[in-house]
């Protein structure tokens, strides 16, 4: 099912027949052993979260779900976790925005009489993404922090159906909430840093110290984290799935909104450019175990 840093991600048939997925994760240390071992039992607290909310039931299909767990010794200091978890269907968004993106530059700008269902596909799939998924991240936040909400674990099913379907993955970065606040979350950054907030990149560069001194930048880092990431996930699939407009300024007539619309497409871009801009540096440092110090520095 896919691949990373961590390791790699399995379909399989439980013998129920149901599709499951297996997570296999080596660990070469006692710390990544526990970190892996911790993923599952943040799982749990979210199985449990989700369960107690009111519509429970329909909430756990949006995530996926712990069936079974095993660590395996391979060698010494070595070892094999396998997290084997309910599979959530569908395809990862952020492949079906590149797509889509791709699309949009083979088709080219469109008059404004073409725009009136690709607006509406646009503005459904963005309205549908965050009201299906906040009242996940509401359910669990209080216990987990997610910290790596991005269309990358995000999977969609039946775009092109009318009404698409959105499941939250990949829980590997995944925190104890109450544990991690009162620890001083600055010291455990994570996630894609196009998706954090200002006070996630004010806690990279000042550290947790200068950040509690500023009591709204430090709520919005340790209380909002996630639900900032999945509103930047939803304005990019609005704005990813906009038509481009071929049209002369005054010719829009009854489609003016449309051009506000051009705007808000102009505003993510400078966004976008500016956010990849601050976090490739980092995404290099982390990949090759740089200085992380000197890194901050420049900050």
């Amino acid at each position: 099912l896919g691949a990373g840093s961590f390791g790699a991600v399995w379909r399989a048939v439980a013998e129920d027949g149901r599709s499951v997925a297996i997570k296999e994760i080596p660990c070469g240390s006692e710390a990544e052993l526990a970190r892996v071992v911790a993923e599952g039992q943040v799982l749990k607290v979210v199985r449990q979260e989700l369960t107690s909310a009111a519509a429970g039931s329909e909430l756990l299909e949006h995530i996926p779900v712990l069936v079974a767990a095993d660590v395996e010794t391979v060698a010494s200091q070595f070892w094999r976790v396998r997290l084997v978890m309910t599979e959530v269907p569908g395809a990862q968004l952020e492949e079906v925005l590149n797509a889509r993106r791709h699309a949009e530059k083979m088709r080219g700008a469109l008059a404004p009489q073409q725009c009136g269902a690709l607006l509406a596909q646009a503005c459904c799939c963005a309205a549908e993404l965050v009201g299906q998924l906040a009242p996940i991240v509401d359910a669990f936040s209080a216990k987990v922090c997610h910290r790596d909400i991005t269309p990358r674990n995000i999977q969609v099913t039946g775009l092109d159906a009318g009404r698409p379907t959105f499941g939250l993955v990949d829980f590997g970065l995944a925190v104890n909430a109450e544990s991690w606040r009162a620890q001083g979350p600055g010291c455990d950054l994570g996630g894609d840093g196009r998706y954090w907030p200002a006070s996630a990149w004010f806690t990279f560069g000042h550290g947790t110290r200068e950040l509690a001194r500023r009591p709204a930048m430090q709520h919005e880092y340790t209380r909002c984290l996630d639900i900032h990431s999945l509103g930047l996930s939803g304005l990019r699939c609005f704005v990813d799935m906009l038509p481009s407009l071929q049209v002369a300024e005054g010719e829009l007539g009854d489609w003016e909104a449309l051009d506000r619309l051009r705007d808000v497409q102009a505003a993510w871009r400078r966004y976008w450019a500016t956010a990849r801009g601050c976090w490739q540096p980092v995404f290099e440092t982390f990949r090759s175990a740089g200085d992380y110090d000197a890194l901050r520095r420049r900050y």
